[in-house]
């Protein structure tokens, strides 16, 4: 719980009480994001996360995905098909995925992401 952003969580419901199609985009691996994902309600079908393959109930070294960096908007224009209305975000490696939303916001970013954000690339919220 202590690397939950309360502020993101509030968002998050708030968004969805309002009809909005949530969705986590992360490159920390799928098991860990889908278990954070309980505290905010999302499905497991709307987590792009770092996926490997399995075969036969093993783990495998092949990568299926690691949304990071330039790999966020592929993998959001893969699953959801569109660019998003609105991303969030707190490291420079979501730049790439608030550049394709039309309402891109740095929540507690990073440095290196709020310098960004405060030369155009959305807005900030800490």
């Amino acid at each position: 719980m202590e690397r939950i952003f309360p502020e993101m969580r509030a968002l998050v419901l708030q968004l969805q009480a309002r009809g909005c199609d949530v969705w986590a985009v992360s490159s920390t691996n799928e098991w860990v994001i889908r278990a954070g994902m309980r505290q905010f309600g999302i499905a497991r079908d709307h987590i792009l996360a770092a996926a490997v393959e399995i075969d036969k109930m093993r783990v495998t070294d092949r990568l299926l995905r690691v949304p990071s960096g330039d790999g966020k908007p592929l993998a959001i224009r893969e699953a959801i098909r569109k660019d998003p209305d609105a991303a969030f975000g707190n490291s420079r490696w979501d730049a790439d995925m608030l550049a394709i939303s039309r309402h891109p916001c740095a929540i507690n970013p990073n440095p290196d992401l709020e310098i960004m954000a405060r030369n155009g690339l959305g807005r900030v919220l800490s």
